[in-house]
């Protein structure tokens, strides 16, 4: 699901087959440095994307300090980031703080529209998305 999200941001319909001219900028936003964000460049190489080439990736972890998101979530909008994959809750509200244009899509969200990252599941509103975890308390 978070491959289809990412792709629908970064790919045109009418290009979908071709490998894309332009360089795309992800920003990685997260509270701590791990691979989660490997599978969805692995599943962007499959569509053309090659890190490198025509896609750059501005990783930003916070080294398990949260009061740092912000700020690291301001500094991906200022290399002017084409979107920011964000790693869990805290990390969405810091994108979405920082910025109300750039697309956002949350990976691993829980409690999404309970704690207001997003309006509703079915159309969350805004520049953000992303995958609800639905994990039982």
């Amino acid at each position: 699901m978070l491959l289809a999200l990412v792709t629908a941001l970064l790919v045109p319909a009418a290009a979908m087959a071709q490998v894309a001219t332009k360089v795309f900028r992800v920003g990685v936003l997260a509270l701590q440095a791990r691979d989660a964000h490997e599978a969805v460049l692995g599943q962007l190489q499959n569509l053309g994307y090659t890190v490198g080439k025509n896609l750059i990736v501005e990783p930003r972890y916070a080294n398990l300090q949260t009061e740092r998101l912000p700020e690291l979530a301001e500094e991906l909008v200022r290399s002017k980031v084409d979107l920011i994959l964000a790693i869990a809750n805290l990390s969405g509200f810091a994108a979405r703080n920082a910025s109300k244009t750039i697309p956002i899509v949350v990976w691993g969200m829980h409690g999404a529209v309970e704690t207001g990252l997003v309006r509703s599941l079915a159309r969350p509103g805004g520049n953000v998305t992303g995958v609800e975890t639905l994990a039982p308390e």
